[in-house]
C-alpha cells in the first residue's frame, strides 16, 4: 500500500495518503491470542486492545498500572488457565466464557472490571474479587459449580443473577446487585460480615437452593420474595443483624414453608403482602407500609415491647385472612398496629394495646376485621348492653369493625381498643360475645384509654377471659342498670329525680376526649338557689357515674343538680330528698 501512495499519489496529496494507510493498519494491533502455558502479560503502565483472548493452560496478567480491553470474548478452552487482574488494574471485556472449561479469574484489589455482556462459569471455576474491587456487566450472572469469593468492598452488578449445580457462593462484607432477577436453583449462597444482595426484580429461592445470611448482613428487595425451599438448616436469613429491606411498591412474601427472617423493614406507602407464614425473630419495621396477611400468620418472637417500630404503617387483613402475634415478658404496653379493608377496599387502621399484669411469658394474637358482628347477630344481646334502637343511633354494638384478641399463654391483661369517633361512632365499653349465653355482654371494668389523635380508645382492666376471643367496642350499661341513676337534661323541666337511702346517683356522657385527671363540676342549689354543695369529681370519656351523698340536706324539699363540663357546657336535674 505504501508502494501504491509513494508511485500514484500526487504531491498534493500525499499527507491524505498518509492518512489512510494509518487507518488501514490499526486492525491490525488488535489481535487474537492464545494464552498457554508461556503465558501473557499486558506491558506495564499502558492500555491494550485485543480482539479476543483464548486460555489455554496459562496465565494472561494485566499489571497494576495497565488497562487491557478486548473487543469479543475471553474464552477458557480444555486446559483452562487463569485470568489476572493484579492490584489497580483495569479489565474491559464483551464476555468472559467459562461455563465449558474450568479456570481461574482473580481479580485483586481495587479493581475495575467491565463486561459488555455477560460472565457465564461453570465446571469447578474459581472465581475471586478482591477488597473494593468493582465489576459491572450489561449482561446476566451465570454460575454452575463454581467457586465464588467477594471480598470487602467489592461491588458487583449484573442484569439477572442464577446460581446452579454445588455452586458455593461467598460474600464477606461485599455487594451484588441485580438489576433484575435473582435466582438460587441449587447450591450454596452466604451472605457474611454485613454484606449486601441488592434485587431490583424477583428474588427466587428454589427447593435446592441454599442460602444463609448473617452478621448484619441486608438484603434490599423491589420485587417479590419467593422461595420454595423446604424448612430446615440450610435455609437461614435469620442470622444475627440480618435485615429484609422491601423497597419496592407493591410486593409479595411467599413460600413453601414458614419464612423465618431476623429483620424485616418495610419502605414507602405500599402495599406488602404476606401470602403465607412468617417469624421475625428480632425488628419490625412497618414504616409507613401497609403489611397485608392474605391467609397468613406474623409472629414476632422477640418479647421486647419495642420489637415493633412504625410511622403511619400497620399490619392489615381482609376479613378471617391472616393473624397477628406477639410474646411478651413484661407489664409494659405492646402494641399491635392493626387495621383492615372494609368492604368499599379502604385500609383503616384500628389498633390495640396489650398490657398483661404481670411479667411472665405470654402469646398473644390480635387481628382486626371490617365486617359486620362477626357470624353472631347483632340482637344476640345480654343485658349489660343498651336494648338495639328501633332508629339508630346508638347503637349497643360496632357493626363496623371487631377485633380477634386470643391469648395461647400468658398471664391476664388490658386490652385497649382504638377507634375514630368521627366515622365509627360513640361508645362506652368494650363488649365481648360470651359462648356461655351466646350472648354479646360488656367486660367487666372498662375505663377511657389513651388517644392517639384521630383515635380514641377504651381500656378494658384485667382481661382474663379469652375462651371467646371476639371483642369491639359497644354502648351499655356498664355495671349498674341506667335506671338507678338519673339522666342530665340541657334544660331545667318540671320532672324531678327521687334520691334513694339519701344518695343522689347521676349519669353523664363525656362526649369529647378529655385528659387522664380532667374533671368536672357540679354544684347543689337549693328552691331559693341558694348555693348548697359545690363539687369537683373526675371525668373520663364516655359513660361516668357518681353517687353524691345528700343526708345533709331537708328529707321532702327539692333541689337543683347543677353539673358543668371543661367546656363550660352545662346540664340540670331537679331532685327530691326521700323522706
Amino acid at each position: 500500500m505504501l508502494i501504491f501512495v509513494k508511485s500514484y499519489c500526487k504531491k498534493g496529496y500525499i499527507f491524505f495518503c498518509l492518512f489512510a494507510s494509518l487507518l488501514l493498519a490499526i486492525p491490525c494491533l488488535a489481535q487474537d491470542i492464545t494464552v498457554t502455558t508461556s503465558n501473557y502479560t499486558v506491558p506495564a503502565s499502558t492500555t491494550q486492545t485485543i480482539n479476543s483472548v483464548y486460555m489455554q493452560g496459562g496465565i494472561l496478567t494485566v499489571p497494576s498500572t495497565s488497562k487491557l480491553i478486548v473487543n469479543l470474548d475471553i474464552t477458557y478452552g480444555p486446559s483452562g488457565g487463569t485470568v489476572l487482574v493484579q492490584d489497580g488494574g483495569q479489565l474491559t471485556v464483551n464476555n468472559i466464557n467459562m461455563n465449558q472449561y474450568s479456570g481461574t479469574l482473580d481479580i485483586k484489589n481495587n479493581c475495575v472490571v467491565v463486561l459488555n455482556n455477560t460472565l457465564n462459569a461453570a465446571a469447578n471455576s474459581i472465581i475471586n474479587i478482591g477488597n473494593n474491587s468493582s465489576v459491572t456487566a450489561t449482561g446476566d450472572l451465570n454460575f454452575n459449580l463454581v467457586t465464588f469469593n467477594a471480598n470487602t468492598g467489592a461491588y458487583l452488578t449484573f442484569t439477572n443473577v442464577t446460581i446452579d449445580g454445588s455452586s458455593i457462593v461467598n460474600m464477606q462484607q461485599a455487594t451484588l446487585e441485580a438489576r433484575s432477577n435473582f435466582t438460587f436453583n441449587s447450591g450454596t449462597t452466604n451472605l457474611l460480615g454485613g454484606s449486601s444482595l441488592k434485587v431490583n426484580g424477583n428474588l427466587n429461592i428454589k427447593p435446592a437452593g441454599k442460602f444463609y445470611s448473617k452478621n448484619a448482613s441486608k438484603i434490599y428487595l423491589k420485587g417479590n420474595w419467593q422461595s420454595d425451599h423446604p424448612a430446615g438448616s440450610d435455609f437461614n436469613v435469620t442470622g444475627s443483624e440480618t435485615i429484609l429491606n422491601l423497597n419496592g411498591t407493591t410486593q409479595q412474601v411467599n413460600g413453601q414453608t414458614v419464612q423465618n427472617f431476623y429483620n424485616i423493614e418495610c419502605v414507602g406507602n405500599y402495599i406488602k403482602t404476606f401470602l403465607n407464614n412468617v417469624t421475625i425473630t428480632n425488628l419490625l419495621d412497618l414504616g409507613a407500609s401497609t403489611l397485608y396477611m392474605d391467609g397468613g400468620i406474623i409472629t414476632i418472637s422477640n418479647s421486647s415491647p419495642s420489637a415493633i417500630t412504625r410511622t403511619t404503617g400497620f399490619v392489615a387483613n381482609f376479613e378471617w385472612n391472616g393473624t397477628f402475634v406477639r410474646n411478651s415478658n413484661s407489664t409494659s404496653d405492646y402494641l399491635f398496629p392493626v387495621g383492615a379493608k372494609n368492604s368499599s377496599g379502604t385500609w383503616i387502621y384500628r389498633p390495640i394495646i396489650i398490657q398483661p399484669k404481670q411479667a411472665t411469658a405470654g402469646v398473644y394474637s390480635v387481628k382486626a376485621v371490617y365486617n359486620t358482628v362477626t357470624a353472631h347477630s347483632v340482637y344476640d344481646l345480654g343485658t349489660s348492653l343498651i336494648p338495639r334502637p328501633s332508629t339508630p343511633p346508638p347503637y349497643p354494638l360496632n357493626e363496623k369493625f371487631y377485633h380477634k384478641i386470643e391469648r395461647t399463654s400468658g398471664p391476664a391483661a388490658d386490652v385497649t381498643i382504638f377507634y375514630d369517633q368521627s366515622l365509627d361512632g360513640s361508645f362506652n365499653t368494650i363488649g365481648q360475645y360470651k359462648t356461655t349465653t351466646n350472648k354479646w355482654e360488656a367486660v367487666t371494668s372498662v375505663l377511657a384509654g389513651p388517644v392517639a389523635s384521630p383515635l380514641i380508645s377504651l381500656k378494658a382492666a384485667s382481661v382474663n377471659d379469652f375462651t371467646s376471643p371476639e371483642f369491639l367496642i359497644a354502648n351499655g350499661y356498664v355495671q349498674v342498670p341506667l335506671y338507678s341513676y338519673a339522666v342530665l337534661k340541657s334544660k331545667p323541666d318540671g320532672g324531678y329525680y327521687l334520691t334513694e337511702n339519701k344518695q343522689l346517683k347521676f349519669r353523664f356522657e363525656e362526649e369529647y376526649s378529655v385528659p387522664t385527671g380532667a374533671s368536672l363540676t357540679y354544684r347543689v342549689f337549693d328552691k331559693s338557689r341558694s348555693l348548697k354543695t359545690l363539687q369537683n369529681q373526675t371525668v373520663s370519656y364516655g359513660d361516668n357515674r357518681y353517687n353524691v351523698d345528700v343526708t345533709s340536706l331537708i328529707a321532702g324539699d327539692f333541689y337543683w343538680l347543677e353539673v358543668e363540663n371543661s367546656k363550660n357546657e352545662k346540664w340540670y336535674l331537679r331532685f327530691k330528698i326521700n323522706e
